[in-house]
Formats: C-alpha cells, structure tokens, sequence
C-alpha cells in the first residue's frame, strides 16, 4: 500500500475520533480506497472502481483491522462490520453488497481528498444532525448501563442484568467491554439480545473461561448458528451435549475385542463424523 490520505483538523469534532477503536476503522477505510479509477479482479471478475471505492467483506476487515493487534485487542468480524454499518448511518460511506463481497464508497472522497469542492451543505447539516442524534442515543445507553452497576443488586435483579451477572461471574466491567457488550445487545443480532448474553457469560462460567474474549465468541458461535432466543440457545446445547455423549459411548465388549484383534466389525454407533 503506497502514497498518503489527507486528514481535515475537524475530524476532531466528529464522533468517530471520539471512539479510538472506531477511528481505527476508518482511518483503514480512507487508506484502502482507491484514489484514481482502477479495476480490481475478484473471483474472476473485474470489478470497475471509482476514487474513493474498495472492496471488502466480514472476513478481509477482520484480518486488515486486527494486524499487528495484541490477542486482546482484536476484534471479531462481525462486530467490525456492525460499526462499519455504523459509519453508513452516520453518512460516512455507503456499502453495496452481493453474495460475494462488498462495495464500500467513501462520502465527499473528491472534497477531502481531491478536487477542492464545497461538499452539499444540506448533506453536512443533515449528517451532523444524525451523529448528534447517534451520540446522544448512546450516551443515553451508557447513562443506563452506568446505572445498572451500583452495588444495590437484588437477587432478582442480578439474575435479569447482563451487567450485574457478567460482574458476578466474570469480572471487573471496564468502559471497553460496556461499549462492546452495547454493541451487541443494539444492533439487532437475537431477538433476545439481554436473555442471550446472560446465557454466553454463564455458559463462559461453567467452563472457567472468565473473559470478555471466550464470551465474545460464543456470542459469535450464535451469530454464525442463527441462535435468536434463549430456547435456541438451549436447544443447540443439549444437542452439542448429546452427540459428545455419542461419542463417548463405550463399545461392548465383543466389538472391543474384534477391534483390538484387527477384525473387521459393523459399526453401530455413530461418532459425528
């Protein structure tokens, strides 16, 4: 990757620059788009792109995004294409997507860095107008999660309480993992998104995996399942345990010794694969 992307000072004033892992994401935006008409060759095809275009998918952010990132630090696919999505309502850029890859078109590309033209005013009003609104919405969502986490907890209330119960079972809630545990409850993935990440940070317990990373890929393991309820949820765990039980059957004692002398016997049973 050569050459080099301007960057205007009010970006300060936007609500990106005040999430550094958003900003992260954007600044790779802006340096993968192309700064001059180009074709790109995808799956055989030749894609026409425009100043300001690039392709992408879930899997491709995810590698660009988490290079040279510390275990840690890295952040699922699905989680980056949400914030992506995010930038999309904030007016930042607008994504064409087919079954194959994804068209990512950044806003004003020609104003900011190219052509000196005056980007539409009534556009710029409209999209500050929505990251207020997005910001304030947020703030909101923070001001309740903070809420939430007082010491005054009721059995109850800790057994209904993402917040309560991850406290409770994994750890120490840091402002990190509150953005990160809003962006899952909010962006529509389960229809019971509370439900669904109290059952994940129980389940992390149970098998002594007390972080926010073992947690974010049962989450994740969900999302690729199509798991949208707490019921689901459950379904697909006693499913799980049932075919390990499978596995674990004991042969009897006949069909262990035809094994153990070498002969060939009928199997039975079935091992999942």
């Amino acid at each position: 990757m050569n050459g080099w992307i301007k960057l205007h000072r009010k970006v300060i004033e936007s609500p990106v620059y005040q999430d550094p892992f958003l900003f992260r994401l954007w600044t790779i935006c802006l340096m993968k788009a192309a700064h001059k008409s180009t074709k790109q060759l995808v799956d055989k095809t030749e894609i026409q792109l425009l100043p300001g275009q690039f392709i992408t998918g879930r899997f491709a952010l995810e590698e660009e995004y988490n290079r040279g990132l510390k275990p840690k630090q890295k952040v699922p696919g699905t989680t980056l294409w949400s914030w992506l999505k995010r930038l999309e309502t904030w007016g930042n850029l607008n994504i064409e997507s087919n079954n194959k890859f994804s068209v990512v078109t950044l806003t004003n590309w020609d104003f900011y860095q190219g052509k000196e033209e005056e980007p539409d005013n009534n556009f710029d009003s409209s999209l500050t107008a929505t990251c207020q609104q997005l910001v304030t919405n947020k703030n909101l969502r923070i001001k309740e999660f903070n809420n939430n986490t007082t010491p005054t907890h009721t059995e109850a209330h800790v057994k209904e309480n993402p917040i309560a119960v991850y406290e409770q079972e994994i750890g120490r809630f840091t402002d990190t993992i509150r953005d990160k545990m809003i962006d899952w409850l909010d962006n529509d993935y389960f229809d019971e998104p509370e439900a669904i990440m109290i059952a994940a940070i129980q389940e992390a317990a149970i098998y002594e995996k007390r972080s926010w990373a073992y947690l974010e890929r049962i989450l994740q393991e969900c999302l690729n399942k199509n798991i949208r309820t707490v019921e689901q949820f459950r379904q697909k765990k006693a499913e799980a345990a049932a075919e390990k039980e499978k596995k674990l059957v004991r042969l009897p004692k006949e069909e262990r010794d035809e094994k153990r002398e070498g002969i060939p016997s009928e199997t039975k049973y079935d091992y999942g694969f």
